[in-house]
């Protein structure tokens, strides 16, 4: 986190939860994060050093194995129920105090649970089990409505510059989940959790399966993407992973570098 450039970072122990109960991850029930959230956002907020901020808050409350924090119910409609509560609670907190007049709140989760699918999930969401998570936004000139075009993660930052920056400059065009219909279409790729060597493809005409197996990386089913379309996707896949690699040992030479004192 540090070196992604937060200029405040405070976690479990922080003195506001001393004598707390704790549950997985060490962590404090949900509405003890929302009231410590809410207590530094005051900080944040005082006429003296008032400034555009972004903070970042993680629950876990919903995270697997579950188990809800008042109740000890491991019932997976319990937790997440209790989770929403918690969550509406913070929102109704942020309406109460004016926030969504000049903030914007959004709300993502970072993988789907890991737990075995299920044959109604399955037949929903199909090849998209595994790698759909669901977001909302709420705040000022959020427009309503359903997203249904395909959106990444990666997304979130291109969509928040597009609105706060003066200008913008990304290798993948214009990126905006809030206004689809302005956004470069593009394939949106995701790593499986369960089988590694599997990369999920949605792209806007379609989707796919990716085998990786170094020169054999190939697509192991397809639908609604054309043969170019597969060359073209596995030719970037590709050029990224080496770019990937490429990184990934600069960075090891520099961290055996400072290690050495060098």
């Amino acid at each position: 986190l540090e070196h992604l450039g937060f200029d405040h970072i405070e976690g479990h122990n922080h003195p506001a939860y001393d004598g707390l109960p704790r549950f997985h991850f060490a962590a404090v029930a949900d509405e003890h994060l929302y009231r410590r959230s809410l207590q530094h956002m005051t900080e944040l907020e005082q006429p003296a050093s008032r400034k555009p901020y972004a903070l970042v808050i993680e629950s876990v409350s919903s995270h697997h194995p579950y188990k809800h924090p008042h109740t000890g119910s491991t019932a997976q409609a319990d937790v997440f129920g209790y989770m929403d509560s918690a969550a509406a609670d913070f929102i109704e907190q942020l309406r109460q105090r004016g926030f969504f007049s000049h903030g914007r709140l959004l709300v993502v989760s970072d993988h789907r649970a890991m737990v075995p699918v299920q044959p109604a999930e399955q037949q929903a969401l199909g090849l998209a089990t595994l790698s759909r998570i669901p977001a909302f936004w709420l705040g000022r000139d959020i427009p309503r409505g359903r997203v249904s075009e395909p959106f990444h993660q990666a997304d979130v930052l291109p969509t928040l510059e597009h609105w706060i920056a003066s200008e913008q400059c990304n290798p993948h065009g214009l990126r905006d989940m809030l206004t689809p219909a302005v956004s470069t279409p593009r394939c949106v790729y995701h790593v499986r959790g369960d089988r590694r060597e599997a990369v999920n493809l949605f792209c806007p005409d379609g989707q796919g399966e990716i085998r990786l197996a170094g020169d054999r990386t190939r697509f192991e089913r397809a639908q609604g993407i054309s043969a170019p379309q597969q060359k073209q996707a596995l030719h970037w896949l590709n050029h990224y992973r080496m770019q990937r690699d490429n990184r990934h040992g600069r960075w090891l030479q520099r961290s055996a570098g400072a290690t050495s004192g060098r």
